[in-house]
């Protein structure tokens, strides 16, 4: 078969993504890539031989599969990709509830549309042919509809006995969030989980029984009492705690929030698309591109998450509880120990102390106040003996081992950074090793070479 008969048949059933036409997998299309280029090399082959040189499709043949099936790949992705109009006619056609939510749903109009749930949906569509049509509200306003019928699909709800009665939810969460509750930077009222201090307060929130349910659930166990000031949009509710109107405000964590102290905070709650209770068909291929879409892309979410929402943690305030703020009120410096000329965590130059560990100690300063005093050693062995005998209160380079934290006497904090291990020997010796050479002290290495049977 010539390529222009390979070409020909394909084209005769061209390929699509739409339902109830023929449809092509990858497999199909880098089969056909390579019996047109395989084609064309045998013409190649039964002519006059002739130099590599002169035969363009030998020596390039790979080349040209690679951008034959990036341009193949380029084309299934751009048809599959939803129609987000708001005047969308298609029979595929569904109602999304859009609110404004920072970094979750942002956009209030079809072409300024982005966020976590915006990729989703296109997602979602790339399996299901749906076209988007968006319908811009409030939340509370947005319920009512889906519930009533005018609208088919809204994205971030968890459940609720209530919600589960009103509409349903797809079989799959496409995310988790926390539930928390913040703070001006500047109001030094309230410590992390000041249960007598959040007595009377004013709490400002959405229009939202799941996260007023949280925060009475929590009232309820720790005996405090307080006032609801409900907004319309999260953006408004952050202007009125700026403003004063409240002392605090509830939100989920998958909303992008700056320069706020969290004063409390709740277990994990995954959140879903909903459809309206009579959208049992919408449902189901919801419930279908949700499986495929779980088992193709397992890090999706936190992909999402990080994208739209790793700034948070950056631009966010630590609130202490009162124990901690006077215990580092009480410390004037806490005394580091590190070890010199180990880079990139740790060394002098110039008189001063550089390096990720007092990089990352100068950001928590700011954070919380804690203030540093380094005791520099000149190797790994002396900085863990002088630890080990009871000296400064931190020790920057400490392994994340537990068994060697308890016989150090030693409290582990989260690990700040990982390193990998790699040998340098020389070529001749590299199937052969038989003595490893490494520092004195360093512990991570110790305990575990004997796993290399060296």
């Amino acid at each position: 078969m010539t390529s222009k008969e390979i070409i020909a048949r394909f084209q005769s059933a061209p390929l699509t993504l739409s339902s109830g036409k023929r449809k092509r997998t990858l497999w199909e299309i880098s089969f056909l890539i390579f019996l047109i280029l395989t084609s064309a090399d045998e013409t190649c082959l039964r002519n006059k031989p002739m130099p590599l040189s002169r035969k363009p499709l030998s020596f390039l043949w790979p080349f040209l599969a690679f951008f034959s099936l990036s341009a193949l790949l380029f084309s299934v992705s751009s048809s599959a990709h939803p129609t987000l109009e708001s005047k969308a006619t298609s029979a595929n056609k569904v109602r999304v509830g859009w609110y404004p939510s920072a970094g979750l749903q942002d956009g209030q109009s079809d072409d300024a549309l982005d966020g976590y749930n915006y990729e989703y949906l296109c997602k979602i569509a790339q399996y299901t042919g749906w076209n988007y049509e968006f319908v811009y509200d409030n939340w509370s306003n947005l319920e009512a509809k889906l519930i009533a019928g005018d609208i088919d699909l809204i994205g971030d709800v968890a459940q609720t006995e209530a919600r589960l009665q009103n509409y349903s939810f797809c079989t799959y969460p496409n995310g988790s969030s926390r539930m928390l509750m913040i703070t001006r930077g500047n109001d030094k009222r309230f410590f992390y989980d000041d249960y007598a201090a959040f007595n009377g307060m004013i709490v400002g929130t959405i229009h939202s029984s799941f996260r007023k349910s949280l925060l009475d659930r929590e009232a309820s166990q720790h005996n405090f009492t307080i006032t609801y000031k409900e907004y319309d949009t999260d953006g408004e509710m952050f202007a009125g705690l700026d403003r004063g109107e409240t002392d605090t405000a509830i939100l989920s964590n998958v909303t992008r929030y700056q320069n706020y102290r969290v004063i409390s905070e709740w277990e994990p709650n995954p959140f879903y698309f909903v459809v309206n209770k009579n959208k049992t068909d919408l449902l189901s291929e919801l419930n279908n591109a949700m499986t495929q879409i779980q088992s193709s892309d397992i890090f999706m979410q936190e992909r999402l998450f990080e994208k739209y929402f790793e700034g948070n943690d950056e631009g966010s305030m630590i609130a202490l509880t009162k124990e901690e703020d006077a215990y580092i009120q009480s410390q004037p410096n806490f005394e580091v120990l590190i070890c010199d000329k180990d880079r990139p965590l740790s060394y002098q130059a110039n008189g001063e102390i550089r390096g990720i560990i007092p990089d990352y100690l100068n950001l928590l300063k700011e954070k919380i106040g804690l203030s540093y005093h380094y005791q520099v050693f000149d190797n790994h062995a002396t900085m863990l003996n002088a630890f080990r005998n009871g000296e400064g209160s931190l020790c920057g380079q400490f392994p994340d081992d537990f068994q060697y934290s308890q016989e150090n006497s030693a409290m582990l904090s989260q690990p700040y950074i990982s390193l990998t291990y790699g040998f340098v020997s020389t070529p001749q010796k590299i199937d052969q090793l038989k003595k490893v050479a490494y520092e004195e002290g360093d512990s991570f290495f110790g305990r575990t070479n004997h796993g290399l049977r060296l």
